[in-house]
């Protein structure tokens, strides 16, 4: 008799034990959240901070998802107008791209349900399987050019801050995303790359 043959599937999870992984499943996902809530906080403190301090419009909007980036955008072109003497416009870039992406996700639930459905019915599945790849690789191409320019802007932000070591922050922050709320935190208090403005004589 083969050993590895069974005559009966192994009886399925147990109430209890099913109980268990749940509860485990539960308890790490919670742990996710509270850290990702953490850094959150962490970054957006940090950054309305900073553009507090420099006199950006609206800081406040540091702590939503979207206008994050816009105050990431307009403290590097403001960093690159009083540094470099450059005007750029990247807080409209960015405005611009996570706009898109998150136009893209909220298309992406009715996508993937038109997907199920023609699977579900048989009726030109290839069109949507084409149609649905076609979606995933904008979308992707999307994530990345706004990771991009997030950099690009993250290390204005950091050159602004403390320059001697803005290529450090940004390589480690590429590397292990996590600590980049970190670096935004034990910046927030600089400005060592920023041009000190000049004393205004007093009129006679």
């Amino acid at each position: 008799m083969n050993p590895y043959y069974y005559d009966e599937l192994p009886a399925v999870m147990d109430d209890e034990a099913a109980m268990a992984v749940a509860f485990v499943l539960l308890g790490v996902l919670g742990v996710i959240l509270l850290f990702c809530l953490i850094f959150w906080i962490i970054r957006s403190m940090s950054l309305h901070a900073v553009a507090k301090r420099r006199g950006i419009s609206k800081a406040w909007l540091s702590w939503l998802p979207i206008g994050n980036k816009w105050i990431l955008g307009s403290l590097s072109d403001q960093y690159q107008h009083l540094a470099l003497g450059q005007i750029k416009s990247r807080r409209k870039i960015l405005l611009v791209l996570e706009l898109i992406g998150f136009a893209m996700v909220l298309l992406a639930i009715p996508a993937g349900i038109a997907q199920a459905v023609a699977r579900i019915s048989g009726e030109q599945p290839e069109l949507y399987f084409l149609s649905q790849s076609a979606f995933s690789l904008v979308s992707t191409a999307v994530s990345i050019v706004t990771l991009v320019f997030s950099h690009i802007c993250n290390y204005d932000l950091y050159r602004s801050c403390d320059p001697k070591n803005a290529v450090v922050y940004l390589v480690i922050g590429i590397l292990i995303p996590v600590t980049e709320p970190f670096f935004y935190l034990a910046n927030r208090k600089k400005d060592n790359g920023m041009p000190k403005p000049e004393p205004v004589e007093p009129v006679l």
